[in-house]
């Protein structure tokens, strides 16, 4: 049984990631087990190459993944170039346009 449960969060990570083909390779992902405790965490660059290490090692079933994009934030509380409110509306449009557009809700 704990090779079908391992199949099964292997083929998730799989389907996410067919769908991350766009986005940064510094996105973080973290699998989200069953008993809503975190799961495995790594960086899309990593996944790409080996996906099963997204895999739960105690065979716990994911149940969602946490995306996190990391992004360095400005120094200034003005909207310059340089300053914070700046820095955010532009990660957030980053992650919106590279990540979020590209994904399907789970079936």
């Amino acid at each position: 049984m704990a090779a079908a449960e391992r199949s099964r969060a292997l083929t998730r990570v799989q389907w996410l990631l067919r769908q991350l083909t766009e986005a940064p390779a510094e996105l973080r992902i973290e699998a989200l087990t069953a008993d809503g405790g975190p799961g495995p965490c790594e960086l899309l660059r990593a996944l790409r190459v080996e996906p099963g290490l997204l895999v739960p090692a105690d065979g716990a079933e994911v149940r969602a993944f946490r995306l996190t994009l990391p992004a360095g934030m400005g120094t200034r509380r003005g909207a310059e170039e340089t300053g914070f409110i700046r820095s955010v509306d532009t990660v957030v449009d980053r992650f919106l346009n590279e990540v979020v557009r590209g994904l399907k809700p789970a079936e």
